[in-house]
């Protein structure tokens, strides 16, 4: 399985519900250090969230890579806020940030599957030979024997067998000819 190596220190970017499922998943891989949260909500500010500060806004960002830093997880989960985690991925890509792999060590993946940076693999995921990932998907949802998903394509519903889904919601655009 080929995905980027975590760094010893990590900033989550949210402190919402999805960002609490990351953070679990990061103490149980055991690699990393949660060093902080980050959110725009300033309500949230100093408190915590599972035990982890959130230090402010996004505007920290800089400073923290300046002490070091170099990776975070983006805990931004909902499917219809996928600009709101392209921006924030994007924006700490910008800045040199690396977005680590949230993946949890009960997942069962495949060594020939492959990721781009930073995705998040839940407890109990089956991510099956030669697969390659670029799309939010569903917790519950089956992707079909070869069949394609779009990079960035949120994926709510099941996708069947030979088909090439993409977009927001992913929809179907053709089936794959065999």
């Amino acid at each position: 399985m080929a995905v980027a190596q975590a760094s010893s220190k990590v900033i989550g970017l949210r402190a919402g519900g999805h960002a609490k499922v990351l953070i679990e998943i990061v103490q149980a891989m055991g690699t990393t250090e949660i060093t902080g949260l980050l959110d725009a909500d300033p309500e949230l500010w100093k408190s915590k969230q599972l035990g982890i500060i959130v230090l402010g806004s996004d505007e920290l960002l800089p400073k923290l890579f300046v002490d070091g830093i170099r990776t975070v997880f983006v805990g931004v989960g909902r499917t219809d806020e996928s600009k709101l985690r392209r921006h924030l991925f994007a924006k700490a890509q910008h800045l040199g940030f690396v977005v680590i792999p949230c993946i949890h060590p009960g997942a069962v993946i495949s060594p020939s599957a492959t990721f781009g940076e930073g995705p998040n693999v839940m407890a109990g995921a089956v991510v099956n030979s030669a697969a390659r990932t670029g799309a939010n998907v569903r917790q519950c949802t089956h992707i079909g024997r070869n069949s394609v998903v779009g990079a960035g394509a949120a994926v709510v519903s099941d996708v069947p067998d030979d088909t090439i889904v993409a977009g927001i919601p992913a929809r179907l655009l053709r089936k794959v000819k065999a």
